[in-house]
């Protein structure tokens, strides 16, 4: 049962205070083991990041006093050390996928302290390439969405450095297009999974998260095509915007969320502008754009509110 279907039936119902309070500590307010397990995430969250980035000041301060071996040695064993963590069984699992996500952060600051100590002439390039390689084994074996998120970030750097210090004359479109199906993998794969009775859980964070990065480039591609219309990645890049933008707002409707249709409402506008001030760009257009924009908002703006309020069974 969700939270505003057990709010509406606390509100239409004759229950007294006491069993009130009870039905809303049991399923609406967070309890005590609750807490207790968010600040241990929170504590294991915060000493991992802390403990990733002394590592890093700490050979930014001693580079010039340490050994070639010593630089070498330190971030191995570290990398290996936290590695090796994750099969200890007897751990609490998300302590080991925590330990397994700092050594992949690991993985990328030993591949740069070997190019200094080179001084391979390696471009940024090759470093993002052999990070995301390097770490894609233990991101399918742990299957933790944190660890996904830093890959999927890595996967797209890498594609963009490849466009802009390998293949020098790219086009832009290719780009956004490429990103965009990328983090469109991340929630297509695990419906996929799902049809085939496979065990692939993706966190509503992660995909907001990756939908949100989908929406923004799909939404930077449309502006570059709308001025490029000879582009012949245009009418490719249009058709997956079509696509995404009509699933994301029947997924919120589906899920009674607001915010995939938000994501899509704002973009739609954003592109419906592009179009205006493509053809219209003179004092009537920026008129008509004005228009446009404060309109729309102002309907979205009440439509949500009201959507919101039904969902929740305030009308």
């Amino acid at each position: 049962m969700r939270r505003d279907q057990l709010w509406t039936i606390i509100k239409f119902s004759n229950l007294d205070e006491l069993q009130t309070n009870r039905i809303l500590d049991a399923h609406i307010y967070p309890s005590k083991s609750g807490w207790n397990a968010f600040i241990r995430i929170a504590l294991l969250t915060l000493g991992a990041g802390f403990f990733t980035a002394g590592v890093v000041f700490f050979f930014a301060y001693n580079w010039d006093y340490l050994s070639k071996f010593t630089k070498l040695g330190i971030m191995e064993f570290l990398v290996f050390a936290f590695a090796a963590v994750y099969f200890i069984k007897s751990l609490n699992p998300l302590i080991r996928n925590v330990s397994l996500t700092v050594s992949a952060i690991l993985v990328g600051g030993m591949f740069s302290v070997f190019g200094q100590i080179y001084q391979t002439q390696s471009i940024a390039f090759d470093l993002m390439l052999n990070w995301s390689l390097a770490v894609t084994l233990w991101v399918l074996v742990a299957r933790f969405a944190p660890l996904t998120a830093l890959w999927l970030i890595l996967l797209q750097i890498t594609l963009l450095l490849y466009l802009e210090q390998v293949a020098h004359s790219y086009n832009e479109l290719l780009l956004f297009f490429l990103i965009s199906i990328a983090n469109l993998s991340v929630l297509v794969v695990p419906h996929l999974a799902f049809r085939l009775r496979m065990a692939l859980y993706s966190p509503i964070w992660l995909s907001m998260t990756a939908l949100s990065a989908c929406l923004v480039f799909l939404t930077l591609g449309m502006e570059r095509g709308i001025n490029e219309l000879s582009n012949p990645w245009f009418i490719p890049h249009a058709i997956l915007t079509i696509l995404v933008l009509v699933s994301s707002a029947r997924q919120g409707f589906n899920m009674r969320m607001l915010t995939p249709l938000v994501m899509t409402a704002i973009c739609t506008i954003i592109i419906i502008s592009f179009f205006i001030i493509k053809w219209n760009d003179n004092e009537p257009g920026l008129l008509l754009l004005t228009a446009f924009i404060l309109s729309s908002v102002v309907i979205l703006a009440r439509y949500l509110i009201r959507l919101n309020r039904k969902w929740h069974g305030e009308e």
